[in-house]
C-alpha cells in the first residue's frame, strides 16, 4: 500500500501509442517500471479520476469481448501484458475510423483500492506543455527559452479525456466511467463506452437528478424574458419543494413552477416534455412521467443561496430560510441578481 495514498495501490500499469496523425500502432512488450514516483504518480492519477467517474455503463447483452479480456487481466496477472496489447489493436480500430477522434494512449492500470481490485482504462490525448532550458550565448550572457514537448502524459490536474474502471465484484454496472463527453450527442461521445466496450449507459438517480436540474435552468434560461420577478420566485419555490420529494413528477412540478404565469410562450405540457427528455436521454419513447430524485445530491444542490443586490450587498445561507426573504426582496425596485451556488448547477435569476 503507498504511504501517501492509503486508498489505493498499483500492481501493473502499461502504455501502448495510438498514432493517427502517423497512422502508426505502438504496441510495447513490458510494463511499466512501477519506481516509487511513478507508482505514486499513477495513484494519485487514479484517485482523482475516480472522483470524476460520476457515470456507468453496462454490457446489456452480456457480449462484449473487451469487457471479458478486462476481467481475464483482472483475475491472471500472467495476461495483463498481451491482453492490453489486444485493448490497444480494438480501440486503434475504431479511432482510426473518425477523423474526430485524437491521437494519444491507452493506459492500463491494475490496482486496489478500498472496494477491492480494479482496472484503470485510459484514452489519454497528446498534451502540449512546455520545458524550460537556460542557455549560455556566446558573448557568455545566459537566456532562457521555452522548448515545445508534445509527449507528456495526463496528470491529477489535467485529466485523460476518458476512463473507465472495471471491477472484479460483480456490481449492479460494468464500467464506471470519468468522460466528459457522455451525454452529448455524435459517435465521438460514443465511440469509448459504446463501440469499445459495448456497453450501454447506466443512469442512476444522482445522475438523473444533476440531468434534471440541468434541464430546469437550460429551460428557464430561454425562457427568462417571459418570467417576471414573482415568476421567477414560484419557479425556485417549486424546484426547492418537488427535489426533496420522493418522487418527482414531470408534470407536476411544470405546473407548479408555471403556477399564475399568463403566456403562450410558456407551456407546462412543453416543459415537462422537454424535462423528461434531457433527465432519460437513452431510454425509448414513452419516457416516464415521473423520477426519485438522489436526496443527497438534491440537498448538495439546494443547500445555499446567495442574494447580491444593488451596491454590491450580498446575502447568503441556507435555501429554505432565504426563500422566505426572496418574495419580499423581488417586489423592490431596483437591480436584483440571484443565483443559487452548488457543486454542480449555477443558476443565476436577473431582474431590472
Amino acid at each position: 500500500m503507498d504511504s501517501q495514498n492509503a486508498g489505493v495501490s498499483v500492481e501493473h500499469a502499461i502504455m501502448h501509442n495510438l498514432d493517427l496523425e502517423k497512422n502508426m500502432l505502438i504496441l510495447v512488450d513490458n510494463e511499466i517500471e512501477l519506481a516509487p514516483p511513478t507508482r505514486e504518480f499513477l495513484c494519485r492519477l487514479i484517485e482523482t479520476s475516480l472522483r470524476n467517474a460520476n457515470d456507468y455503463a453496462i454490457d446489456t447483452m452480456g457480449s462484449s469481448q473487451i469487457l471479458l479480456a478486462c476481467r481475464d487481466m483482472l483475475t491472471t496477472c500472467t495476461t495483463f501484458v498481451p491482453r492490453s496489447r489486444e485493448l490497444a489493436e480494438a480501440l486503434y480500430k475504431i479511432i482510426s475510423k473518425n477523423k474526430n477522434i485524437s491521437s494519444g494512449d491507452l493506459l492500463a492500470i491494475i490496482a486496489h483500492d478500498d472496494n477491492g481490485p480494479l482496472l484503470a482504462i485510459f484514452k489519454t490525448e497528446l498534451n502540449h506543455e512546455y520545458e524550460r532550458k537556460y542557455l549560455t550565448k556566446p558573448d557568455g550572457t545566459r537566456q532562457v527559452i521555452l522548448v515545445p514537448n508534445d509527449s507528456v502524459v495526463p496528470s491529477e490536474h489535467r485529466l485523460p479525456q476518458k476512463c473507465a474502471f472495471i471491477r472484479q465484484t460483480k456490481m449492479d454496472f460494468d464500467i464506471q466511467l470519468a468522460d466528459n463527453q457522455v451525454g452529448t450527442k455524435g459517435s465521438v461521445a460514443k465511440f469509448f463506452y459504446h463501440d469499445f466496450f459495448g456497453c450501454e449507459l447506466l443512469t442512476t438517480a444522482a445522475t438523473r437528478t444533476i440531468n434534471f436540474c440541468r434541464a430546469v435552468e437550460q429551460w428557464r434560461t430561454a425562457h427568462s424574458v417571459y418570467l417576471p420577478q414573482q415568476g421567477i420566485v414560484s419557479f425556485t419555490k417549486a424546484l426547492q419543494q418537488q427535489l426533496r420529494s420522493s418522487s418527482l413528477n414531470f408534470k407536476v412540478f411544470a405546473e407548479s413552477a408555471l403556477s399564475g404565469l399568463q403566456s403562450s410562450e410558456l407551456s407546462a405540457s412543453s416543459f415537462a416534455d422537454f424535462l423528461a427528455s434531457r433527465v432519460f436521454k437513452n431510454v425509448s419513447h414513452p419516457l416516464p412521467e415521473v423520477f426519485e430524485p438522489d436526496l443527497t445530491v438534491a440537498n448538495k444542490l439546494l443547500g445555499t443561496i446567495s442574494l447580491s443586490l444593488e451596491e454590491n450587498v450580498q446575502i447568503s445561507g441556507p435555501a429554505e430560510i432565504l426563500l422566505s426573504i426572496i418574495e419580499s426582496v423581488t417586489e423592490q425596485n431596483g437591480h436584483l441578481d440571484f443565483h443559487l451556488a452548488t457543486t454542480w448547477v449555477k443558476r443565476t435569476f436577473r431582474n431590472t
